[in-house]
Parts: C-alpha cells; sequence; structure tokens
C-alpha cells in the first residue's frame, strides 16, 4: 500500500511542479502607457496618476522631487516600454511609484507613503506565481549609488519593506525575493493591497531605467523534476514486479 502510495504521489507531484515554462509571473509594470512628472513648475506635473492597463490594479501614480526647484530638474517618466528617472547635470532627487488602484486622479495624487491606499488593490495573491518568489525588475540601464526602497502593504494595513543602497548593474541582482522584505509582524502575501517604490539619488545628474517590473517564481531545477520522474519509476517497477 506504501508504494502504491508514494507512486501515486510522485506521478502528482510532476503535474503539479511548475517548470520554468509554465510559470505565470504577474505583471506590475511595462510601462507602455505614457506618464511623465517633473519637478519644475509650470511645465509637467510634480505628480500625477494614469489609468495603465498593464499596471497593476489598472492605474499608476508617480512623483517626483528635486533638490534644486527652479534651477534644475529631476524627471520622471514611462512610456514606449521603458520607465526612466533621470536629473540635470547639477540636480540629485527622489521619485515615487505607487500601485495602489484610482485613488483620485491628478487632482489628489499620492506623493508619500501616508497616502497610499493600502488595500486599493483589493488582495493579489504573489504566491500564486509559484516557489520562492521574487520581484524582478528588467534593467534597461543604470548608475550607482542610487537609494532604493520597496514598500508592500497587505489588506489589513500590515506593512513592509526593503532597502538598498545599489552598487553598479553586474555587482547586485535584479531579483528581489519577497523574504527579503522586513515586516514589524504578520504579513499576507497572499492578499497585497498596495505596491510602493521609492528612488533617491546622491548622484548628481543620475539616470536610470528599467523596462519591466513583475513578480516571478523560481522553478524547481530540472534534475529534482529527473529525480522526482526516477522515484515514481522505481516504485512502479517495484508493484510490477
Amino acid at each position: 500500500m506504501f508504494i502504491r502510495n508514494f507512486a501515486a504521489a510522485a506521478a502528482a507531484a510532476l503535474i503539479f511542479i511548475p517548470s520554468h515554462g509554465s510559470a505565470m509571473p504577474i505583471l506590475i509594470d511595462d510601462f507602455t502607457t505614457d506618464q511623465r512628472v517633473t519637478d519644475n513648475p509650470g511645465v509637467d506635473p510634480v505628480a500625477s496618476e494614469v489609468a495603465a492597463a498593464e499596471a497593476l490594479g489598472g492605474w499608476r501614480d508617480m512623483w517626483v522631487q528635486t533638490d534644486l526647484p527652479g534651477l534644475s530638474n529631476t524627471t520622471f517618466e514611462s512610456g514606449g516600454g521603458i520607465l526612466s528617472f533621470s536629473n540635470d547635470t547639477n540636480a540629485t532627487g527622489r521619485a515615487l511609484l505607487t500601485y495602489d488602484g484610482n485613488v483620485g486622479g491628478a487632482i489628489t495624487p499620492v506623493t508619500d507613503i501616508s497616502e497610499v491606499d493600502t488595500d486599493g488593490l483589493g488582495g493579489i495573491d504573489f504566491l500564486a506565481v509559484g516557489p520562492n518568489p521574487f520581484i524582478s525588475f528588467d534593467v534597461n540601464s543604470f548608475e550607482s549609488n542610487l537609494f532604493f526602497e520597496a514598500r508592500v502593504w497587505d489588506m489589513d494595513g500590515n506593512f513592509g519593506n526593503f532597502t538598498e543602497v545599489l552598487p553598479p548593474v553586474g555587482s547586485f541582482s535584479p531579483d528581489l525575493p519577497l523574504t527579503d522584505f522586513v515586516f514589524a509582524g504578520a504579513f499576507d502575501w497572499t492578499r497585497v493591497g498596495a505596491v510602493q517604490f521609492f528612488v533617491e539619488s546622491s548622484t548628481i545628474g543620475y539616470d536610470g531605467s528599467i523596462t519591466s517590473i513583475s513578480v516571478n517564481a523560481i522553478p524547481l531545477p530540472a534534475s529534482a523534476l529527473l529525480l522526482l520522474s526516477g522515484m515514481g519509476m522505481l516504485a512502479y517497477r517495484r508493484i510490477r514486479g
């Protein structure tokens, strides 16, 4: 009886363990929809919210601030599949990218952490992508010494974050495991209510861009799949014999 049950379990494992080709990522954004904010009054808004079909929750909020208002600009821009963060030659600055559904458009844009609608996404299951999930950033261009923070809220308002000063490309992984987030208490990754990303340049004239953000999973290695298959076949032969 044990051998028969083991064979069935091995067969079931082969059916339900996701492979690299069958994993279903969650797209946070691929930046197809145009949006631009610049800390230069009268030129572009400093903050805005736009409807974007490709964005998590269907809406994207962007905010930007420069350390030399009126003299130099810091710009945060989406369009054509690229999100760019750029500073003029003498400027440093910071930007927020928020996904929390529709919170009121450009009239009342989300500009800081206190204004996030923490249940605006309605509860998205980040664990549904598969084992060992991570947030992946498709880096297009990048410079060092950028402060980066990822922030998440679940539907109960619980908060978690991850912070890092990013070194040059090639010196860090663009994949952020969900296990790297820090929480004060409990957090439910199966009911995510809001996601926000913050960047701040300490280097003047900083420029960088990415082409997408998504939640992915690390598939079980092929060797493990082969091991399960071999164990199942061994059990089958023992039963037949």
